[in-house]
């Protein structure tokens, strides 16, 4: 039984929640472009590594596949070697300046294949911890 479980879901519930109220405040408060979404799409249009990122998150929270341990470990560490190359390439102007969605989906296929999320059977989802 996994007893951070609990812990793990009460912490992502505080970020959100966090970031929703912070983004609800900036909303209302009069200066504009100062909300998470414009920020983050502003940095988008900037940067190739934002919206790759997002997709790679995007991809290995909702993409699950089944993969060795030791595929996980050294296709995450080379994920995360491309992404400080991209980042890199990011700081010396070499990335084209193009639609964020076109670094966003093959962010999502990365993070689908080179960093998996191995998907629980409910027996084994009942044994993690609190069966939710």
């Amino acid at each position: 039984m996994n007893k951070l479980r609990g812990v793990t879901k009460i912490v992502i519930i505080a970020v959100v929640v966090g970031l929703i109220g912070y983004d609800i405040f900036v909303v209302v408060e009069p200066t504009e472009g100062d909300t998470i979404s414009e920020v983050t799409l502003s940095w988008a249009w900037q940067s190739a590594f934002v919206p790759f990122a997002l997709g790679v998150l995007g991809g290995h929270f909702t993409w699950p596949r089944k993969a060795s341990p030791t595929f996980r470990k050294w296709s995450a560490l080379g994920l995360l070697a491309f992404g400080v190359a991209l980042l890199g390439a990011d700081f010396l102007n070499l990335t084209p300046n193009v639609m964020p969605v076109i670094y966003f989906l093959p962010g999502v296929l990365a993070g689908h294949i080179f960093w998996p999320q191995v998907q629980l059977s409910p027996a084994e989802e009942g044994k993690a911890g609190d069966g939710h």
